[in-house]
């Protein structure tokens, strides 16, 4: 009986820290994806001088890019900062955030010296998964 408890508590304990790393896995595969259209927006500033005002302008691949990146968008702020919004299919590993919820943004601001400074934040709307299943470099 307690050998049964014991590996019922270590189960109770391995299984959510196992599908925690399966979803952190599958977000670092939006990232991978995510930093060719990083590229394609600091291509843009560079040839044009200021920033694409939305996703086509920037020829952004707006999705579905596989099985989990649903969709690409590009969001203007403001004339020095816009962000980069990825939506995955997340549904394999919990039924409750359905086929498009908002992963993560990238925040991409110009500098005076012509570069790019760009973070990684969760997402900001009511689809964002919680902060804690996405990895180390976006939180």
């Amino acid at each position: 009986m307690i050998v049964v408890a014991i590996i019922g508590i270590l189960a109770a304990v391995a299984i959510p820290a196992y599908n925690r790393s399966l979803v952190t896995a599958a977000i670092e595969e939006g990232l991978i994806f995510a930093e060719e259209e990083r590229m394609r927006i600091e291509l843009f500033f560079e040839e044009n001088n200021r920033l694409p005002s939305d996703a086509t302008e920037a020829r952004l691949i707006k999705g579905p890019v596989g099985n989990r990146i649903q969709q690409i968008l590009w969001r203007l702020d403001n004339p020095q900062n816009g962000r980069l919004n990825i939506t995955m299919n997340l549904t394999e590993f919990n039924s409750d955030w359905g086929a498009y919820t908002t992963a993560f943004d990238l925040h991409g601001q110009t500098n005076a010296n012509g570069s790019m400074t760009w973070r990684c934040q969760p997402g900001n709307d009511g689809t964002a998964i919680p902060a804690n299943y996405l990895p180390s470099s976006c939180q």
